[in-house]
């Protein structure tokens, strides 16, 4: 399986854009980090990062306990600002 390890400091939305025939194709386990106070400076939002992901059908755990997530958009919102999260998708 392939495994991508993603840590752009708020990019990750444009990067995986430009790899969207990758993921589509690939749908490779993805970890990333969730830093939701860099991305309004980025010209994008939480949603529009979710979205994007769901839309591939990809499912969101958390990294200490590999549950999944059911509702990532709650969990990415409780984020304290200045701060980030790692996020495992599949």
């Amino acid at each position: 399986n392939l495994v991508i390890k993603c840590d752009i400091d708020g990019n990750e939305l444009e990067v995986f854009k430009s790899g969207k025939n990758f993921l589509n194709n690939y749908k490779p386990n993805i970890i990333m980090e969730f830093a939701p106070y860099l991305y309004n400076e980025k010209g994008y939002s939480k949603e529009e990062l979710i979205s994007f992901f769901t839309k591939l059908d990809y499912k969101f755990y958390d990294t200490k306990s590999f549950k999944e997530i059911i509702n990532i958009s709650q969990y990415v919102s409780q984020i304290d600002i200045g701060s980030s999260k790692n996020v495992f998708l599949r």
